[in-house]
Parts: structure tokens; C-alpha cells; sequence
């Protein structure tokens, strides 16, 4: 269910309406509140226009100029998804400034999910965080986009453990933009001796997502630009003892801080879970959890009891619970659910705990 922000809404004579913001008070009692765009015309519309491809349901105006305004509308919904009137003593249009709605009080090395995917941030720090490592698939690859102006580190792990300096750890290491974001390397081993060295002067930038893709399967160690494995690569190494990684995790230092944006369009992808309806096309904020195929897991912090739409791969089977570890069973979906007041029973923000399998 959304989480009503408050937004503050000053009333013009023109609407002849207090001070207000959307509050409880908006949308009737058992309704809910999307925010939409307006109709070309400018009028609200009565219905929540449909989102038919994933493409649509993350298309994000803010992302374009996080200074903007953007005109909004308030619409109130029952749980069949019918339109009910709203408050008469609220506007049902405002301005929404963009940065109102931006994620506040991220911290370094902290992992959030949202409707974008995995995005981890690392500090100046020289270690590798175990809290961020990522389980890879059967390819052994990852898509990413890093916001860093020097050292951005990618380690292969065989298992997940935090790594400092010259960790024991069995990994292999790619350096991207190092020695002032001049050269690149692939290493065995955290600050091991260097495999491959190359000139890749300002491979890196501050305040820009650049796009890479990195894999390590049968000892081959690529690094490459762009979203294609495979294609564009920057430098690869052939480890003649390979071993084979698990996981892969994220590191800066050496004065930079990085924001990663990892991809989540694996094979092995089972379900996403998110936070609010409509598969959060509706709002500018909200968590989206992806759930790999064979996985048993209860949903902790804000993930708990906070999933109001859910997408499945063809070939899977979502079950979702009430209670931790699996108990309570609410309902089994082997396809998309846009709401989930919409599906015989409600039992919306009420999951505690999943399995996803697919065939």
C-alpha cells in the first residue's frame, strides 16, 4: 500500500480551498491513493492508465532532472480498483518538485533496494563489504553502472566474507580506474600482483552512471563497457587454476566513494516483490525486491509485510506468507499481480516470508 508522503499543497483562489496536503483525510476510508499524471488535456483521469511492459513500469521522469516539477494528479481507488471521489476541501492536482520525493538518509555501504534494482554504496574504505556481496548466477556475470571518480574494485568471491587489504580470501580482483583513474588491472587475489594491466584514462567519472559488465567463469576474467556481455571488452585474463566464484562484491578507496547500480535481469530470476501497486509506476519512491529462483527467505526490516504487487517469470511458482519462516500460507502466483486488493482477498502488505521456484 503506498505510504502517504505529505506533500504540501498551497490552494490558489482559483480552487477556493484551505491550506492542505494529502493526508488520511484525501481518499475516503478503504480506498487508496495513487499518484498519477494528468491527461493531455490536463484533466485527472478515472482510471489508472495500464503498464503493460517492464520498460514502462520503470520509466521515471525525475531521473531525467531531479530539479524539476512535475504535474500530478490524486486519485482515489477502491479495492476493485474503481475510481471514488476524493476529498472536496483538497485540490485533486499539484506540482510535484522531484527531490521531494528522493530516497533521504542513504549512508555509505549501505545496500537499499528499489524499483531499479540492486544499488550498493561504498565508502573510502579499501574493504570489501560482505553485507553487499551479490550471489551470482550460472554465468558467473554481472551488469552494472558505477558512479566513482577513481578505484572502482570488483571482487569474485568463492565465499562471502568481508575482505580488507590483502584478505585471504580466495577472489579475483578487477580494478577499474585506478592510479588516478588512469589504468585498469585484473588481479588474483585483493591487491594481488597484477594479470593484466591497461592504459584507460578516465574510464571513470564523478556524478555519471558508466555502464560495465564483468564475468569470471572457467578462470576467464572479463572486463567490459556497455550493458552486452561479452561485447566491448576492456581486458580479460586466462587463470590456468581457476576456481569458482559465488559471489561478487563492490569496493572503493583511495579517496573515492562509489554508487553502484547492479542489474537484475539474470536468468535465474523468480519473482519481484514491490512495495506498492501497479508494481510502483504510480510513485516515485518504493523498494523492489528480486527473488532468485530456489529461494526460501522471510523479509525483514521494511521489507516486512510492506509487498502490494508482485511479478512472476513464466515457469515459476511465487508462494507468499504470513508469518516468518514460511508459515501461514496466503497465496501461491505463477503470474503478475498488479494489486494485490484486487485479487480475491486482501492481503495486501501482510507477507512475512516466500519461496520461489520455477521448473
Amino acid at each position: 500500500m503506498a505510504k502517504l508522503i505529505g506533500l504540501i499543497l498551497t490552494a490558489t483562489l482559483l480552487f477556493g480551498v484551505c491550506k492542505a496536503s494529502f493526508n488520511e483525510d484525501f481518499c475516503p476510508e478503504g480506498s487508496q491513493l495513487f499518484e498519477v499524471d494528468p491527461n493531455q488535456d490536463g484533466t485527472c483521469p478515472d482510471v489508472l492508465p495500464t503498464v503493460n511492459t517492464e520498460n514502462e513500469e520503470n520509466e521515471n521522469k525525475c531521473e531525467e532532472d531531479m530539479s524539476a516539477t512535475l504535474p500530478k494528479c490524486g486519485l482515489c481507488m477502491d479495492t476493485n480498483m474503481k475510481k471514488v471521489e476524493s476529498n472536496p476541501n483538497y485540490t485533486q492536482k499539484y506540482n510535484m518538485p522531484c527531490m521531494e520525493t528522493a530516497e533521504r538518509g542513504i549512508t555509505m555501504n549501505e545496500t537499499t533496494l528499489d524499483r531499479y534494482g540492486l544499488t550498493v554504496f561504498t565508502g573510502n574504505t579499501i574493504v570489501y563489504d560482505s553485507k553487499n556481496f551479490k550471489t551470482l548466477a550460472e554465468d558467473k556475470a554481472i551488469i552494472f553502472t558505477v558512479d566513482a571518480k577513481n578505484d572502482a574494485h570488483i571482487g569474485f568471491f568463492s565465499k562471502k566474507k568481508s575482505c580488507a587489504p590483502r584478505c585471504s580470501n580466495e577472489m579475483y580482483e578487477i580494478v577499474i580506474g585506478g592510479w588516478g583513474n588512469s589504468q585498469s588491472v585484473i588481479r588474483r587475489g585483493s591487491q594481488g600482483s597484477n594479470k593484466v594491466v591497461k592504459s584507460t584514462r578516465h574510464i571513470l567519472k564523478s556524478n555519471e552512471d558508466r555502464p560495465f559488465w564483468a564475468d569470471a567463469k572457467h578462470g576467464l576474467v572479463r572486463l567490459g563497457k556497455g550493458k552486452v556481455i561479452g561485447s566491448d571488452i576492456v581486458m580479460k585474463w586466462q587463470d590456468n587454476k581457476p576456481f569458482y566464484p559465488s559471489y561478487v562484491g563492490f569496493m572503493t578507496g583511495f579517496g573515492s566513494s562509489g554508487k553502484w547500480k547492479i542489474s537484475e535481469n539474470n536468468k535465474d530470476w523468480c519473482a519481484k516483490l514491490y512495495q506498492h501497486y501497479w508494481y510502483n509506476h504510480y510513485y516515485n519512491y518504493g523498494w523492489l525486491k528480486v527473488v532468485g529462483a530456489g529461494s526460501r527467505l522471510d523479509l525483514h526490516s521494511y521489507l516486512n509485510d510492506q509487498t502490494s504487487s508482485v511479478r512472476v517469470r513464466p515457469g515459476c511458482t511465487l508462494k507468499l506468507f504470513k508469518h516468518k519462516n514460511c508459515d501461514w500460507l496466503l497465496r501461491s502466483f505463477t503470474s503478475d499481480v498488479n494489486a494485490f486488493t484486487a485479487y480475491n482477498g486482501n492481503f495486501n502488505d501482510q507477507a512475512s516470508s516466500l519461496t520461489c521456484t520455477c521448473h
